[in-house]
């Protein structure tokens, strides 16, 4: 059996830290979105396929080869995780301004443009091509940044729910008791008129 120690083959522990990175993030997505990032786990059964095949890698070349094809599955398993996490927290920010479109979020929520302001930005990274070559790291900074300071922002949102249904159901009793004071008000002028004739 081929030894595959990152002590004999260096590629071996980075492709090995890959893994464990790409995991992370992928576990990090699944407990904001609880839902499994099928993508990213395909890129990590294809990166442990590579890794396997070290087993019976022959040569030096092809030990090299297999350890930088799982690198390359690690990462993109790492970005599609990161990418459908932001898609998620995008459509939480979505149903949140649905949810509450007729009412003055700032109130509650002072930072509410700011957090807006910031989804027109992840939709921006989004839509931009990932990094390649040495622009790889900086972009995957990029979304990784997004993904947390979106997450806190959700849970921002999330966290001000109840004010905001509070606030709504103030606003619905006072509509009903202007609307009732109002039609107490045309029915008083009606008598009145009804009373002259």
């Amino acid at each position: 059996m081929t030894d595959i120690s990152g002590e004999n083959h260096p590629y071996c522990h980075e492709a090995i830290q890959a893994f464990e990175e790409a995991e992370y993030y992928l576990k990090a997505v699944e407990s904001v979105d609880g839902e499994v990032v099928i993508p990213a786990i395909n890129e990590l059964r294809y990166a442990g396929f590579h890794l396997a095949r070290l087993q019976t890698a022959k040569t030096e070349e092809e030990r090299k080869s297999q350890c930088l094809s799982a690198i390359s599955h690690c990462r993109r398993a790492a970005y599609e995780a990161l990418d459908a996490g932001l898609v998620f927290l995008l459509e939480r920010v979505k149903l949140f301004q649905e949810d509450y479109r007729l009412v003055v979020v700032t109130d509650i929520v002072p930072e509410y443009p700011r957090i807006l302001a910031k989804t027109e930005e992840v939709k921006e990274l989004l839509a931009q091509p990932r990094g390649e070559g040495p622009d790889r790291n900086d972009d995957f900074e990029k979304r990784l940044k997004a993904f947390n300071d979106l997450k806190d922002d959700v849970r921002a949102l999330d966290a001000s729910r109840g004010e905001l249904n509070k606030k709504i159901r103030k606003e619905r009793r006072n509509t009903i008791i202007t609307l009732l004071g109002l039609a107490a008000g045309i029915l008083g002028a009606v008598a009145a008129i009804a009373a002259l004739l």
